[in-house]
């Protein structure tokens, strides 16, 4: 499956999943776990959930 890379550079759209950008766990929607109070930051791209395109061609799509 190909998708245009203006899909990806798009910005987040309503209904777009976070999933986490790095670590172990790239590629996985974030979960409440993930998020814990006073730890490290948690950086993540939104995600089409029709098409599980991942919108990360710009770093201004990317929520800490």
């Amino acid at each position: 499956m190909s998708y245009s890379s203006s899909s990806i550079a798009s910005s987040p759209q309503k209904g777009d999943l976070p999933v986490l950008s790095e670590g172990d766990k790239e590629g996985q929607s974030v979960k409440p776990d993930d998020l814990k109070l006073g730890g490290p930051p948690v950086r993540a791209w939104p995600k089409d959930p029709k098409t599980s395109v991942f919108r990360s061609g710009s770093r201004l799509n990317q929520a800490a």
